[in-house]
């Protein structure tokens, strides 16, 4: 990119004992060139001499994410906003990195000037309009840099560990030209608690994910929600137990933020899918819309307690049930085949064996043929099988339809 380019001239002029003059006229020409892909050619020039001066003087600081020691974050975070763009009404890209320093510059003083004076050109501040706050521009460049952070979360949380939260309200973006132009992050640690569960003393940890408007949302729903009668319907906090996060970890190998933001989504949903087990409800868990097994959940002590997770193919699933009554498989024989893990099922790609993917299908395990995207957040080796030895091995427990 041109202002890329020119910053690192930029840097070279600073490094090179440039004089201020020529510091500056360098980022002037940064200015030019973003006001030249936000509204096109020329409009740069139209600004009075003295608004161009009050705007270089005030150039806003580059983005810059702070509360982590983690240089690897901070990397990612330049990184990741130097390469995402979004378009202009010009029909160019401008990279959230220019969008939210020199655009942001231009932009809110264009809105704010034109508030308070007529000293702009009307067609300045008419070719500005649809970048100015609450547009659509701008509702998609704050959605962008909440998408980015979101990814951060998930790179960096583990309810075990530790959950990633971001606060915007430090950014130009939100506060105008007084702010740092920063995003705040906070690392919480988990919230643990010890009851008396079934007789033994068992450790949860509090369920909650970063909110978009900065902390944590430590997740509360009404029991009702996912099938529980509760008088009253008030909203019951969501604990995790230990064992559930090591099932989780054990069946489907994924890295871990993906899979608790992933619970997260479930839980926080308008509306839960879930049926009866017993005492206890069993709710489909679905990561990029493929559901990969349940979350087996009870209330217990005004508490709504996640106990453990069963892959789709493990027997206590409709799905795993029927598997076994389409094929003979006991839980010994999916465990031995390693079709009761994501790792292990992906491995035999499945969807390679017309017969074999038919059969899943007909078990409600569709969804398991269609994992690539997900696997590469696997968190260990990739197995590679043979469908055709598994085949095999099926061939005399098939049952005939």
């Amino acid at each position: 990119m041109l202002i890329e380019r020119i910053n690192e001239q930029n840097k070279k002029l600073n490094k090179g004992g440039f004089t201020q003059k020529q510091v500056q006229a360098n980022a002037a020409k940064i200015l030019e060139t973003t006001c030249d892909l936000l509204v096109g050619a020329g409009y740069y020039v139209r600004f009075p001499a003295y608004s161009r001066a009050l705007i270089l003087e005030n150039r806003y600081n580059p983005v810059k994410l702070i509360g982590s020691d983690d240089k690897t974050v901070a990397e990612i975070f330049r990184n990741s906003l130097s390469s995402t763009f979004i378009s202009t009404t010009t029909g160019k890209q401008i990279s959230l990195a220019e969008y939210f320093r020199e655009g942001l510059m231009l932009i809110q003083y264009v809105e704010m000037m034109s508030r308070e004076s007529t000293e702009l050109p009307s067609d300045l501040v008419k070719a500005f309009e649809p970048y100015f706050a609450q547009t659509e521009y701008y509702r998609s460049a704050i959605t962008e840099l909440i998408h980015i952070l979101r990814r951060l979360a998930i790179i960096c949380s583990d309810w075990s560990d530790t959950i990633l939260s971001y606060a915007l309200d430090s950014l130009c973006a939100i506060k105008g030209i007084t702010a740092p132009n920063q995003v705040t992050l906070t690392e919480h640690r988990p919230q643990l608690i010890s009851i008396q569960l079934d007789g033994h003393k068992r450790e949860l940890l509090r369920a909650g994910w970063a909110d978009v408007l900065g902390g944590i949302n430590w997740i509360s729903i009404p029991p009702g929600k996912i099938g529980f009668e509760s008088p009253g319907e008030e909203n019951l906090p969501v604990y995790i137990q230990r064992h559930a996060l090591n099932r989780l970890n054990e069946r489907l190998g994924l890295h871990k933020g993906l899979i608790h933001e992933s619970i997260a989504e479930t839980l926080l949903a308008e509306s839960s899918k879930w049926y009866r087990k017993n005492d206890k409800t069993m709710v489909p868990l679905e990561i990029f819309g493929k559901k990969l097994g349940y979350l087996l959940i009870s209330t217990e002590q005004q508490k709504i307690i996640i106990r453990s997770f069963l892959f789709l193919t493990n027997n206590g699933t409709r799905e795993g049930n029927q598997l076994s009554e389409l094929t003979r498989l006991a839980p010994l024989d999916k465990q031995y085949l390693g079709m009761d893990t994501l790792r292990g099922f992906a491995g035999y790609n499945f969807s390679t064996d017309h017969q074999l993917a038919e059969l899943l299908s007909a078990a409600g395990c569709g969804d398991l043929l269609q994992v690539t995207e997900l696997l590469q957040f696997s968190e260990g080796p990739e197995l590679r099988k043979n469908p055709q030895a598994l085949m095999q091995y099926l061939k005399p427990y098939l049952v005939k339809q």
